[in-house]
């Protein structure tokens, strides 16, 4: 089983994870579902060229998805997709706080679960999303990350959490 990582932090770890989406994309393609306008392709291109990685390449990996109402993001996680491909959902709670449907959540986690099965997932939270959303979550998350500094959590760190749990 693959990891589900779960990240908060100011700006639901914007620099982090745009950072990470850039280090994935270098092997595997990845499936971004961006609910809060977070992922910046300029800043995922500059990070892959000042490393001298296959900027080409890893951009050509990447599948974007704005998905900022919980309807739309649960349809896309249920969609079936191929299993070595890794999974971001940045500013994961944030549809959920538009509605009052609670199923919707409960088929979202639902839905992380079982992509977690084949792929590694990673999720971006921010510090003030509704406890009870947040407790879920994180009840869920294998790995659960909190940023408590200004420092944005270096991307290796969220990588270490996958391949610690791969056997």
């Amino acid at each position: 089983m693959s990891p589900l990582v779960v990240l908060e932090a100011p700006h639901a770890g914007g620099e982090t994870f745009n950072q990470l989406i850039a280090l994935l994309a270098v092997e595997q393609k990845v499936y971004i579902y961006d609910c809060g306008v977070i992922y910046i392709s300029l800043i995922i291109s500059n990070y892959l060229h000042t490393r001298s990685l296959d900027v080409q390449k890893a951009m050509g990996n990447l599948y974007r998805f704005y998905t900022f109402e919980a309807r739309h993001l649960v349809a896309h996680l249920e969609l079936p997709r191929d299993a070595r491909t890794a999974v971001v959902i940045l500013d994961g709670l944030h549809p959920f706080q538009k509605t009052s449907n609670e199923t919707l959540l409960d088929d979202g986690l639902r839905a992380l679960a079982q992509l977690r099965a084949t792929r590694p997932v990673y999720v971006s939270i921010r510090p003030g999303d509704p406890p009870a959303m947040r407790s879920r979550l994180i009840g869920l998350a294998d790995t659960f990350i909190e940023q408590t500094t200004g420092m944005p959590i270096p991307p290796q760190q969220l990588l270490k959490a996958h391949h610690d749990r791969t056997p």
